[in-house]
């Protein structure tokens, strides 16, 4: 029968207990080396991104005055119309909230109104950058875009829908900012005119 020597056997007991240490040691548990990958659980998706979403006529989402915007109506982060809040580089979605079709355009400055019946321009812009000069072309009831990625340019950005900025005034503002908040919001208001007769994209 072979037999250890004390001083053997005690290194060997050693060398067994560092081992089931270092075992026991590499669960993720250590503050060095990043964190556990993700669980077999939900991971976030496109739907968890925030939405900023599109409805036309003041009568369902109301219109409020802002001293910088002039009127706006038409565009939310919460339930009714106020100026957008966003933070660079954040992501956001564009919901169409509506049962007829709108687009996103962004604006240093807002543009001349077109003569009523006419558009702005439709297309889209083909970018996911949302900045000035970024147009979500034609959202269509129900539709959603995005994600885009927020301006990393702080300020005022001026927004208005191509198809009724013109004929109903549809405009709103964005203020770019770290940690930028959402306006109030308007109050709704009951009732209130039908919607005009539609001519395109309805």
């Amino acid at each position: 029968m072979f037999r250890l020597s004390s001083s053997l056997a005690k290194v060997a007991l050693a060398a067994f207990a560092i081992a089931a240490a270092t075992v026991a040691g590499c669960g993720g548990g250590g503050g060095y080396g990043g964190a556990a990958p993700p669980g077999p659980g939900p991971q976030p998706s496109a739907s968890a991104v925030p939405s900023i979403t599109i409805v036309l006529f003041a009568r369902n989402v109301g219109s409020v005055n802002d001293p910088t915007f002039g009127t706006i109506q038409g565009f939310t982060q919460t339930a009714n119309s106020q100026v957008l809040g966003l933070t660079p580089g954040q992501q956001i979605m564009l919901k169409n909230g509506d049962n007829v079709t709108h687009t996103f355009n962004v604006y240093s400055a807002y543009p001349t109104p077109p003569p009523v019946g006419g558009t702005l321009d439709t297309s889209a812009s083909g970018t996911t950058m949302l900045a000035a000069g970024y147009r979500s072309g034609p959202i269509t009831a129900g539709s959603s875009v995005g994600p885009l990625t927020v301006t990393n340019s702080t300020g005022n950005l001026f927004i208005a829908c191509a198809f009724h900025f013109g004929s109903n005034g549809m405009q709103d503002g964005m203020i770019v900012n770290v940690n930028a908040t959402p306006g109030p919001q308007a109050t709704a208001a009951g009732g209130g005119a039908s919607p005009p007769p539609c001519h395109y994209y309805c």
